[in-house]
């Protein structure tokens, strides 16, 4: 019997992103146009945090048999904010994400951090509020995490983005602020 012609084609690779909020979602599907990049990158959002969310990315990619969409999980990624959780738990966010070979791309205190990065280098510790003031100002408009058109404004900026955070090393540490780990991780994922 002759095999059917889709059991010969090759499953693409893809790099699948769990997030735990819309931003960070939003994000990297804009940045997904902007690279026009040819690897499939598939951000999944969320409404989970730190453990949680890496014990539901590890089911889902388990029941999905190691596939999404048809296409093969080569990478994952685990991106999530300091937020609310205990140090405890941020090492313990390492080690599972270590066992499982997941990369982790964190940012301190939110991922506001790396969008403020867009516009200026950030010298000191930022509060929630201080950084949803900034972006605001740099926005000329009041900031919304949501909003696809704010996202796509702020990611005209990348470069610079990837400059003013040259300081910020590509090993994860959870007690500074401000961190992110998002320019190791844009590199990474799309050469840039």
């Amino acid at each position: 019997m002759a095999r059917r012609a889709s059991q010969n084609l090759k499953l693409k690779p893809t790099i699948v992103i769990f997030t735990e909020g819309i931003t960070e979602a939003i994000y990297f599907e804009r940045l997904n146009q902007v690279c026009n990049t040819k690897i499939r990158v598939r951000p999944i959002t969320q409404t989970r945090q730190g453990l949680d969310l890496i014990y539901n990315a590890k089911k889902q990619i388990k029941e999905k048999n190691g596939k999404l969409g048809g296409f093969k999980i080569e990478r994952v990624y685990i991106c999530f904010d300091y937020d609310e959780i205990t140090d405890e738990e941020l090492k313990s966010c390492k080690d599972l994400a270590d066992s499982l070979d997941y990369k982790l791309i964190f940012s301190n205190r939110s991922i506001e951090v790396w969008l403020l990065l867009h516009f200026e280098h950030i010298t000191g510790p930022l509060s929630q509020d201080q950084l949803i003031l900034k972006l605001t100002k740099h926005l000329k408009q009041p900031y919304d995490k949501t909003s696809r058109k704010q996202i796509e404004k702020i990611i005209d900026n990348l470069s610079d983005a990837i400059n003013n955070s040259s300081n910020m090393c590509k090993n994860i540490v959870f007690n500074i602020n401000p961190y992110t780990n998002f320019r190791w991780a844009i590199k990474e994922i799309y050469g840039r």
